[in-house]
């Protein structure tokens, strides 16, 4: 997480005023040595003052939780970051933490290369083993050097690290791409994920943005059956 963290700051800058919250939105917590990450949500704000979010564990105790920093992210037509100081943990009716309004938010572009739209069958499995035999299938409904929207019929955290697998028919190339949920949300047809694509070897590398040519310059179809 940590070299992710310093990754990702290059890429956030400033925001004039935080965010519009919503009642019982979804938050990612940054996973830490002292926090156990995950979803929470968002239960209460007074601006300028606290927030009020679910905790995904039973709270320490106030003298050891008090004052720890943390950081959330926060969807909202654009991907927000910001860090909180904890004031207190409540653990009835259920685990809670009353955190400080953020000073200061931080603003990211996901897209950081075109997306083009496409119909591709895929599988996705959890980390650490590719190899898992309990896949889920998915279809890669656009597709960059950076990730991916996916649709597929569960609910993926936040911050979830997958192997992506799928095969190119026209071409004969298949990938195994590692990435991370940087966002999910519900629609009719199923839940749709934002993959942003982590390392790749070179030899895949070098395929995978042939492959991503082809599509730019249309010498392949969008459309897999």
């Amino acid at each position: 997480m940590d070299s992710w963290r310093g990754d990702a700051v290059q890429r956030w800058k400033s925001s004039e005023k935080p965010p519009a919250f919503t009642w019982n939105a979804t938050l990612l917590l940054e996973k830490d040595k002292r926090v156990p990450g995950g979803d929470v949500r968002l239960l209460g704000w007074s601006p300028g003052s606290f927030l009020l979010i679910s905790w995904p564990e039973k709270p320490p105790a106030d003298e050891v939780g008090a004052g720890l920093e943390i950081w959330l992210r926060y969807e909202k037509g654009e991907c927000y970051r910001f860090s909180c100081q904890v004031l207190r943990f409540l653990g009835e009716p259920f685990p809670m933490a009353l955190i400080s309004y953020p000073k200061e938010v931080y603003t990211i572009h996901l897209r950081r290369s075109p997306r083009i739209k496409v119909f591709l069958r895929a599988e996705i499995c959890g980390l650490p083993d590719p190899s898992d035999p309990a896949s889920r299938k998915a279809v890669i409904l656009d597709i960059s050097r950076n990730g991916c929207l996916l649709l597929v019929d569960l609910k993926m955290l936040l911050g979830k690290q997958i192997w992506l697998r799928f095969h190119v028919p026209w071409t004969g190339d298949r990938f195994l791409i590692q990435g991370r949920v940087i966002r999910c949300e519900a629609t009719r047809e199923g839940f749709q994920s934002g993959i942003e694509f982590l390392e790749m070897d070179e030899g895949q590398k070098g395929r995978f943005q042939a492959f991503l040519r082809s599509l730019e310059e249309g010498r392949l179809p969008l459309l897999a059956e």
